[in-house]
């Protein structure tokens, strides 16, 4: 930050020398065209039409105000937080064109190549680099890219992100020390999975995120899911690497719904790289960025390119169909094809988690007189039932009322009460749904009573916490940090002390740039460890470039189609809604299988399902040859190999109303020919 004082100072007198002194210059510029190799000379324009510049001639004074507003900036830049231009400014990264919504992040293992590559336009998101206990900058064979670390940062940090991993403690230690001091910004360390708990003093910096390597790890274990996810979130990570030949989609899917950012290593051929991208990876860490760039660009269509369909939370259940918070809207929301299911949970004085929206207990129930639910014990929650009389009552102040229900009512059950949280986890158990707590008590026991219930039913890899609360974000982080963490709020809106403080980002960036927005968004989730849980107005930008960081984002509440749709066709993380039935008979999934053909023989077609696992209907599909030529036209037509992957394209229909296209791909399948 010095030099940018004395550099703003040196400018200031030289601004007012040159207005004071105005005979010092010459006043027309030198105009030798080979000094600018081709360029045309400084204040020179060209008119229309014609091909000569004319160079006009530069008054001092000019200069000299010139001169002082370049001082005013530099002095200005150097108190200013975040701005571009200082080593702590966030990199800007090369988005790389395709149709895939928030495609997956390109890694590059970076070798001696990497200070050419940082200055192309073509360039890799991230690159990956090893450091020695003298911080030299290494490749991953040991070669050394740059004698120092400072000064490779300052050479590529600009334009890549850094990927920085420590080959033993004392590593660690040095890098440490040096990050601490220098308060650079937009890095990820990265460790082996068994030396995870090195991040945890480094993602206690601000901006500086964790990545864990699980290569090497048991990948027979029955446990992988959990203990990936709380290793990961224990070393305040949210960006877990996985080998290639593990990243199945089902792993993949798991371990995103548990709000984890999920990178895979891959090699450098075209199939290779194409069978990482369709299980829906968030980040592909690669030798080759360059077949890497390609395999993105890939997916060229007018449609957008889903490898990874958003998650659909459940809000409330399904309270479009059914009373909000109950267990019957749960399943409704379940059979519906939702992924997760967001439920309000409080703290009885008994100690018992219950759910239900509001602390009071006036709507629903129509008892005004309960003004704090957490006073009562669950029995007594339980004795009260729900009201379908009145304003206060269930057609009227269910989160949608009945008159925007499809059916025009809600099924009337007497016996229907507030139920317990252990309740959901009991239904929901051993299956692959996600429970998204939303923590709404201020009672600081809600975290240890939450805990122990997971653990003494055994879903805590069914169970991620969001909240409102940075009091309880920051106990979740601190008692029980191997759970993931969402922190809701909402842009540009400034709801109090205790609440996570989102700023304008759209703001931010029409006035700076989206770098300065996420850092100032990572100053926020950071302390947390925590996702992006913004309401459904957030700025996309955001989501787009803060991907290559590891952010998710899992924007809520969707009540209205175009909205829903124009967020499914971006290809968030997660969507909550209200209306989890909207994607009931939408197509999520194409799959292949390798097969043997006979010569004349047609190719299986993909299996095409909805979230509920049903077939899908009215998809039309194309096999794209990736290699040989057994096949043509998805027909056999002569001896030999080939290698195929199917896209699917299916319009996105809710209730019967068109909102666009988009296209779905399986994995690559091979097929093997033989003659009759």
């Amino acid at each position: 930050m010095d030099w940018w004082i004395g550099a703003g100072i040196a400018l200031a007198f030289l601004g007012f020398g040159f207005s004071a002194a105005p005979g010092l210059l010459k006043k027309t510029p030198n105009t030798n065209a080979a000094s600018f190799r081709g360029r045309k000379p400084p204040h020179c324009k060209s008119r229309p039409g014609i091909g000569e510049a004319i160079c006009r001639p530069v008054s001092t004074h000019a200069i000299g105000r010139l001169a002082i507003l370049l001082a005013l900036l530099l002095l200005a830049g150097c108190l200013l937080p975040g701005s571009a231009g200082t080593t702590a400014a966030y990199t800007r990264v090369f988005e790389i064109p395709t149709s895939i919504p928030l495609s997956a992040s390109v890694c590059w293992l970076a070798d001696s190549r990497i200070l050419d590559t940082a200055e192309q336009e073509v360039r890799p998101a991230s690159a990956w680099v090893f450091l020695d206990a003298s911080l030299r900058v290494l490749g991953k064979g040991g070669k050394e890219i740059a004698p120092t670390l400072a000064a490779y940062l300052d050479s590529t940090a600009p334009f890549i992100i850094p990927v920085l991993q420590p080959l033993d403690e004392a590593a660690s230690d040095a890098l440490y020390n040096l990050l601490a001091r220098e308060k650079r910004k937009d890095i990820f360390v990265a460790a082996k999975w068994v030396n995870s708990d090195w991040l945890n003093r480094f993602t206690a910096l601000p901006h500086i995120r964790g990545l864990v390597d699980f290569a090497g790890m048991d990948w027979s274990s029955g446990s992988i899911l959990l203990d990936i996810t709380a290793r990961t979130n224990r070393a305040g990570a949210k960006t877990a690497l996985i080998p290639g030949d593990e990243a199945s989609r089902p792993l993949v899917r798991a371990l995103q719904s548990r709000l984890l950012t999920v990178w895979a290593s891959a090699g450098s051929d075209k199939v290779c790289l194409l069978t990482a991208l369709t299980s829906g990876i968030n980040g592909l860490v690669v030798e080759d960025y360059l077949a890497a760039v390609d395999a993105i660009r890939f997916f060229h269509e007018d449609a957008p390119a889903l490898l990874r369909t958003p998650f659909i939370i459940g809000h409330r259940g399904m309270p479009s169909e059914y009373v909000e918070n109950t267990l019957p809207g749960a399943l409704g929301a379940y059979f519906a094809g939702a992924d997760m299911i967001e439920n309000d949970v409080w703290l009885s004085r008994d100690g018992e988690l219950f759910i239900n929206h509001d602390q009071t207990l006036k709507r629903l129930f129509d008892r005004g007189d309960v003004a704090n639910s957490e006073a009562l014990t669950l029995r007594q929650l339980q004795d009260i039932p729900f009201s379908h009389e009145g304003m206060s009552g269930v057609p009227t102040s269910n989160n949608q009322p009945a008159s925007k229900s499809r059916y025009g009512f809600f099924p009337v059950d007497p016996s229907l009460r507030i139920p317990a949280l252990k309740e959901y986890f009991a239904a929901f158990k051993d299956t692959d749904i996600v429970h998204f707590v939303e923590i709404k008590s201020h009672n600081p026991a809600i975290v240890p009573a939450l805990k122990a219930l997971c653990e003494k039913m055994g879903v805590a890899d069914q169970v991620v916490a969001i909240t409102f609360n940075t009091a309880i974000l920051e106990m979740m982080k601190r008692e029980w940090p191997e759970v993931s963490a969402g922190a809701l709020g909402s842009e540009g809106l400034n709801l109090g002390d205790g609440r996570p403080g989102y700023l304008d980002y759209a703001s931010i960036i029409r006035s700076q740039s989206v770098e300065a927005s996420l850092e100032r968004l990572y100053h926020v989730l950071q302390p947390y460890n925590a996702t992006y849980n913004p309401k459904s107005n957030f700025t996309y930008e955001v989501a787009r470039a803060g991907r290559h960081r590891g952010l998710t984002v899992w924007p809520w509440t969707y009540n209205e189609p175009r909205a829903f749709a124009e967020a499914w066709l971006g290809g968030l993380n997660g969507l909550t809604t209200n209306f989890a039935w909207w994607v009931s008979n939408l197509a999520t999934e194409a799959t292949a299988m390798d097969e043997r053909l006979l010569v004349g023989e047609a190719l299986t077609p993909p299996r095409v399902t909805t979230p509920t696992g049903a077939a899908a209907g009215s998809a039309t599909f194309s096999a794209i040859i990736l290699s040989g030529d057994a096949v043509n036209n998805g027909i056999a037509v002569k001896a030999g190999e080939a290698v195929l992957l199917w896209r699917v394209r299916q319009s996105l229909l809710i209730d019967g109303k068109n909102y666009g296209d988009y296209c779905l791909y399986s994995q690559p399948f091979r097929v093997w020919v033989e003659q009759p």
